[in-house]
Formats: C-alpha cells, structure tokens, sequence
C-alpha cells in the first residue's frame, strides 16, 4: 500500500500522494491513518483529518483529540488552528459517546480559540445527529447503556 511505504520512508510528498484517491472502509488504511496524523515530519495533518472525518472511525477519538490541541510548525501562520476546527468536526461526525467525551476536554483545554470550537460541536451535537457515524456496534452500545442488555432487545 502506497500510504504505508510513504509512512515507513518518512516521505512527505509519497504521503499526500498516497491519500488521494483514499480506499474507503479499509481497517489497514484507517490504522495507517491513525498512526501518520500526529507525526511531525509531514505536512498532511489538515488532509489526514478529512479522511478520518468522512470514514468516520471510533478508533482516531484518541488521537484526533491530542491532535486539536497541539500545534504544528508548518501551520503557525494561523496557530493551528484550522487543525483544530478540523479535529472537531471530526469527532463531532465519529460521533460516539467517547468522541463526545472528548470534545468535552477539548473544551477546557485553556485555548479559548480552541474550547469555542469544541463547544459548538458540543451545542450542535443533537442537530447535527444525521451526520454521525452511527454503527451497528454504536449502536449496540448505546442500547446496553440504555437498557442493561441491548443483545436482549436486539435479537
């Protein structure tokens, strides 16, 4: 795969290359992104998010949330915050109890540019449900919190 041959190089433009056109649903392309967003060397970080906003997996709100608050040398010229607003968008869209939680740190993160972001996608989390990535196994887990078993209600 294109991606991980740009990660293992440290390949900057073999990165950004390899994003375009991305596969969609693939677990391997989804961990390659995972790992590359919050390395320093490139300069994807903006892109990568795109992605992982629109595949929409529960496993990037860990590192989408570390991601929305650090800052990028190549994006000083707006403090990285562009990233940010990103990131939260793309929390927002993952949209799981724990992108939730998130998005609550990231609101008391101390950046007021930052919190403002977060707490809009906080504000708007009702409205915006069509937009998450609700899926079976979310699914699944919003009933068991709900209900105690959600296997039971389901079969």
């Amino acid at each position: 795969m294109a991606l991980a041959l740009a990660l293992s190089a440290r390949d900057c433009d073999g990165v950004e290359a390899a994003l375009s056109p991305a596969p969609l649903n693939d677990p391997e392309y989804i961990k390659l992104l995972i790992d590359l967003l919050p390395l320093e060397w490139h300069k994807s970080h903006e892109n990568i998010v795109s992605h992982l906003q629109a595949l929409k997996p529960a496993a990037a709100v860990s590192v989408l949330s570390s991601v929305a608050v650090t800052k990028y040398p190549y994006l000083e010229y707006d403090n990285s915050l562009a990233l940010a607003r990103k990131c939260t968008w793309a929390l927002a869209d993952i949209g799981t109890d724990d992108a939730k939680e998130a998005l609550v740190r990231i609101s008391r993160c101390g950046e007021v540019e930052i919190e403002v972001y977060a707490v809009k996608r906080l504000k708007n989390w009702k409205k915006e449900l069509a937009r998450k990535g609700w899926k079976t196994e979310c699914l699944l887990a919003r009933l068991v919190k709900l209900f105690g078993n959600g296997k039971t209600y389901i079969e």
